[in-house]
């Protein structure tokens, strides 16, 4: 034990030395005063006689003891400070791949929440931007497909997929996917096919009417590779989290195409299923373990329902708080794929019997590709498109659009 000497003049009568022949003994022994003296003792202070390496016990240093600026970048080492351990306003945002994640923005039904019902023949949308239900092999199972108001906490609107038809018996060849395709420009950020790969965090809200476990899968259209990984829903709205690796092979293009999809399976024969579940690295698409055989089929009942929202997929190993937008800004992502239009009728000038006039709507965002123009009046031709307008011509008589008119840039194209 190292020796220590208590010096007893009045000035010094609180301070005690510490002998400097401890100081090769007993590193890391530190001295409690007794706490009685804080209140009058203030100046309690412990001097060595030479100085030490001693690291402080933990909590022995508070914030005002450290001076402003005094910790800067060579003071911590690296990988010392973790995402979780920054506060959060301070975490990388708008980092969320996934376009229209809360379910708001609902432009194919003019928010009306009434979506498509009968649905299952074939592919496409129905109602709430973005989100694509993607069809195998002819199914008899059908479903409805709706913006719903059952949301969890923090939300305002989720995606409602109900069974309308049934169908026990299912063909090797079927599927049912709920997902989001992803265009090159957006998934930089995760530099797959780098040294530098991130991982990717997934994260959606989800309920059902019985327990059920189903398949995320992720999906490099640009290489050909996927990952799978199963999640359980229950009847109660929860969150699934999801952690998929990085991957180093096959970068994904730079552009304006289908490079990347979030997918849901929700349904899937055993051309799907046959195989054992891909779930613990990227590798070249085995189409048997793309879905899980244990997974719950959404047709095997009417009673069947399944709510999603606040699906987001980012980069990094740990899921953040969901990350809203303003309706504006969801809007206007949203309308890169497609763009509603629903003013009264445009009127352009009148045509003469051997001229034609035009009438010009400008779509007000740079729509992902040429788009598909519908809703020209009759008599009415649409031509000179691209991503930033259309035009309508006629010859002898206005040339017009009627009050509603859809312009679609959706992948797949």
């Amino acid at each position: 034990m190292g020796r220590a000497r208590q010096i007893a003049s009045g000035e010094n009568q609180d301070r005690i030395l510490l002998d400097a022949s401890a100081a090769s003994t007993d590193e890391g022994e530190h001295l409690l005063l007794d706490a009685s003296a804080v209140g009058t003792d203030v100046g309690f202070f412990i001097n060595t006689e030479i100085g030490t390496t001693e690291t402080p016990p933990e909590g022995f240093v508070g914030t005002s003891s450290i001076a402003a600026d005094a910790i800067d970048n060579t003071k911590i080492a690296d990988d010392a400070i973790t995402i979780p351990k920054i506060d959060a306003t301070a975490r990388r945002k708008n980092q969320n791949v996934i376009v229209n994640g809360d379910m708001a923005i609902s432009q194919r039904d003019n928010y009306a929440g009434t979506g498509t019902t009968g649905a299952g023949a074939t592919d496409g949308y129905h109602g709430v931007d973005r989100w694509y239900m993607n069809v195998g092999a002819t199914s008899a199972g059908r479903f409805s497909f709706s913006q719903s108001s059952d949301t969890p906490d923090g939300f305002n609107n989720s995606v409602k997929i109900d069974c309308t038809t049934a169908d026990t018996s299912i063909a090797a060849g079927e599927f049912l996917i709920f997902q989001q395709l992803i265009e090159g420009h957006n998934m930089q950020t995760f530099a797959k096919g780098t040294s530098g790969a991130e991982s990717f965090a997934v994260s959606f809200y989800v309920k059902g009417n019985a327990p059920a476990v189903y398949t995320c899968e992720l999906f490099d259209n640009d290489n050909n590779r996927q990952i799978s990984k199963t999640f359980k829903v229950s009847t109660n709205w929860e969150r699934v989290k999801l952690i998929f690796p990085p991957d180093t092979t096959g970068a994904l293009d730079d552009n304006i195409q289908h490079s990347f999809s979030l997918s849901i399976w929700i349904h899937a024969g055993s051309t799907y299923t046959g195989g054992t579940l891909n779930s613990s690295a990227w590798a070249a698409t085995t189409t048997n373990a793309r879905a899980s055989s244990d997974a719950t089929s959404f047709f095997d009942s009417t009673d069947r329902e399944l709510f999603f929202t606040g699906v987001q997929l980012e980069p990094g190993d740990v899921v953040q708080e969901f990350q809203h937008e303003d309706f504006q800004s969801n809007l206007t992502r949203c309308q890169r794929y497609y763009n509603a239009g629903t003013d009264d009728s445009l009127y352009g000038g009148y045509g003469s019997s051997s001229a034609a006039d035009y009438s010009t709507i400008w779509w007000g965002v740079k729509m992902r590709n040429t788009p598909t123009v519908s809703g020209v009046g009759s008599s009415n031709t649409a031509q000179n498109l691209d991503q930033n307008f259309a035009q309508c011509y006629r010859v002898g008589g206005y040339a017009l659009w009627n009050a509603y008119w859809y312009a679609d840039a959706e992948l797949p194209d």
